[in-house]
């Protein structure tokens, strides 16, 4: 049953690795087609943006919860098994989930949002209700939602610090995007989504986006055991004594 549980998370492995290109999707959405305005911007870019793409602005809400609710929280469900697995004893597979689910919160919660700018019509909201949605989600986004990828990716990492065998380098990259996510927090000192302190958040979460792939085929090539095997190394899996 263990085993057949196991080889299921190598399925859940290469549905880890399209929550990148679905991600991908998203930005394309979000920076090409929508370009929406700094959250500081005047309140009338926002009208404006509301008044031309109100159709693609609901287009772009309902990507995040696909691949967050659909992709990235039940293969985190299943890596956090693989991990109680390779790692036995420790703490750290236990916090997967609660980042996985935290992470998909903060993104489906603040791009609901945004994407009030699209499901009601723009004259009927005050400048007070659009600058609360606008702020609300670039906390959630930029605040929350780094702190919830460096918490998961940093869980991963530090979980498979005690595996054997140690893939050194998924590690080693896992705890960099962590690190950058935590240190790019401190763009809240200035508020400046241009500055260079921003730029830390944004190379924090562009890592992240490439560890979950890394993380994927991790999950899929990582060998599955027999208990039956490992309770009775003599026998083969149709129950015959090996010569």
């Amino acid at each position: 049953m263990r085993a057949r549980a196991f080889k299921h998370d190598r399925i859940w492995g290469l549905v880890l690795i399209a929550f990148a290109p679905a991600q991908l999707l998203y930005l394309y959405f979000d920076v090409i087609l929508l370009a929406p305005p700094d959250p500081d911007a005047p309140i009338a870019e926002f009208r404006a943006l509301a008044s031309d793409h109100a159709a693609l602005i609901r287009w772009h809400a309902l990507i995040p919860p696909i691949n967050f609710l659909v992709l990235l929280l039940p293969a985190s469900v299943a890596l956090a098994r693989r991990l109680r697995q390779a790692a036995p004893g420790s703490f750290w597979p236990e916090m997967v989930v609660p980042g996985s689910l935290l992470l998909s919160m903060t993104a489906v919660i603040g791009l609901q949002l945004f994407a009030v700018l699209g499901l009601v019509p723009v004259h009927e909201l005050s400048d007070s209700a659009i600058r609360s949605a606008i702020m609300i989600n670039a906390f959630l986004i930029w605040v929350v939602g780094s702190f919830a990828a460096a918490l998961l990716a940093g869980s991963v990492s530090l979980a498979l610090l005690h595996a054997d065998p140690r893939p050194r380098m998924l590690v080693a990259f896992g705890l960099t995007a962590a690190g950058c996510g935590l240190a790019g927090q401190v763009w809240l000192v200035d508020g400046d989504f241009h500055g260079p302190l921003f730029g830390l958040n944004l190379l924090g979460r562009g890592l992240f986006l490439a560890w979950v792939v890394w993380a994927g085929i991790w999950l899929v090539r990582s060998p599955v055991s027999d208990e039956r095997e490992r309770a009775s190394p003599g026998l083969t899996s149709l129950g015959r004594a090996v010569p």
